[in-house]
């Protein structure tokens, strides 16, 4: 005789059929419960980046994926409201309200990044914010050694425009960050290409560093770099650049690096590491630039007492003057060529309020100079390429190279 389990143990059917939704309604809990505390944390420490830990994270992922923070705290809403509906409604309710938040403070974010970016005239790609979360993976045309220095070939990654005209033109020496002590030359190798797209070839060079030598570099690398600028002026006519039409620039590090060597070459105060110092370039453009090294001493972010001690090799105590010989803040002197700064507004590495004290000794000294604060950004916001503050930001420097250049 062939039975069914089902009529023959009912309370058991029934009680499977119980769990079920028991089953579903802790799944969804426990989704909401997780995106809500994630997308919460991080909105939290971007309106409040004073917070220990929180407020360094929140900076640092919010200024690069304010978009998907804010469409994972809108999940988390509609997860929360289904939780709330399906019980316990206490746990749900408090859920809502919490991701709701989260919503509003990223969504506001996002709005006050859409907002710079009309006032500057930057257009944002929806597409490249959804899908280019890090630098994309383009190759330079050639790759060239431009010095060998104590033994150590210098190499320089070369990104022209598709078009090749014969007419010469401005182009951009690049410097990579990377605290003085790593790093790489393709490190903004997706901006590099954006730039030669649009009719600026750039050359991003490497330099010496304390992780290749063993011994602090900070006299080396500004050498290296004005080394590089030569380079590029003196085979000007085989990339079709304008050898007085030249800018420099970088992020981080190398931004100081560009900022200290421009200024430094305008004062006479520096040679090269392969001769006689080269005239200084046309214009300079940092982002998130290291502008007061013993700043970064006293902030300790991040490691930054041991970068300083490997690139430096000791405090400000010991070596003011190595801090100052490569401090741009201590550079800034009347006759300066034009220069474009960016950086976030909570930026915890460099310190935004340094950034903004160079740029204030800058209009101090009546030197053509801009700045741009990306909000509720901290170092790197260009990292995610696609990001809303990578964009501003190439659009900002694209214009600042065109009225320089007049072109």
């Amino acid at each position: 005789m062939i039975t069914d389990d089902r009529a023959v143990n009912p309370r058991a059917t029934r009680t499977a059929r119980a769990r079920r939704p028991r089953r579903g309604r802790g799944l969804v809990a426990a989704a909401a419960t997780v995106l809500t505390a994630l997308t919460a944390i991080m909105a939290l420490g971007a309106w409040l980046p004073g917070l220990p830990v929180l407020g360094l994270a929140g900076t640092f992922v919010m200024g690069q994926y304010q978009v998907y923070i804010a469409l994972g705290a809108l999940v988390a809403t509609a997860l929360a409201v289904v939780a709330w509906r399906l019980g316990p409604r206490r746990t749900g309710r408090a859920l809502t309200v919490l991701a709701a938040l989260a919503a509003a403070g990223s969504l506001v974010v996002v709005g006050e990044c859409l907002v710079l970016a009309h006032r500057l005239g930057a257009p944002i790609s929806w597409a490249q914010v959804l899908t280019q979360l890090e630098q994309p993976g383009v190759r330079p045309d050639a790759t060239v050694r431009y010095a060998r220095v104590a033994g150590h070939d210098l190499l320089m990654d070369i990104y022209l425009p598709a078009v090749r005209s014969p007419a010469a033109r401005p182009a951009v020496v690049w410097a990579h960050g990377g605290g003085f002590t790593s790093g790489d030359r393709a490190d903004r190798k997706g901006t590099a290409r954006w730039l030669a797209e649009r009719g600026y070839p750039v050359f991003s060079v490497e330099y010496r560093m304390p992780r290749d030598t063993g011994t602090p570099t900070w006299d080396e690398e500004p050498q290296d770099l004005a080394c590089a600028l030569e380079w590029v002026r003196s085979h000007a006519a085989d990339y079709h650049v304008t050898p007085g039409g030249i800018a420099l620039a970088g992020e981080s590090a190398g931004a100081a690096l560009a900022l200290t060597v421009a200024y430094r070459l305008s004062a006479h105060t520096m040679t090269s590491s392969c001769g006689a110092a080269p005239a200084p370039p046309a214009a300079v453009i940092g982002f998130y630039p290291v502008a007061d090294l013993a700043s970064t001493w006293d902030r300790d972010v991040l490691s930054n007492r041991r970068t300083a001690r490997q690139s430096l090799g000791g405090s400000p105590a010991q070596y003011p003057g190595r801090y100052r010989a490569v401090s741009p803040i201590d550079q800034v002197r009347r006759g300066l060529m034009p220069t474009l700064l960016f950086v976030g507004s909570d930026d915890h590495i460099v310190g935004t309020d340094r950034v903004r004290a160079l740029h204030d000794r800058l209009d101090a000294a009546d030197v053509n100079n801009r700045l741009v604060v990306l909000p509720h950004s901290d170092h790197d916001f260009d990292q995610a390429y696609g990001s809303i503050g990578a964009q501003i930001s190439r659009h900002v420097a694209l214009g600042f190279l065109r009225r320089v250049h007049g072109s």
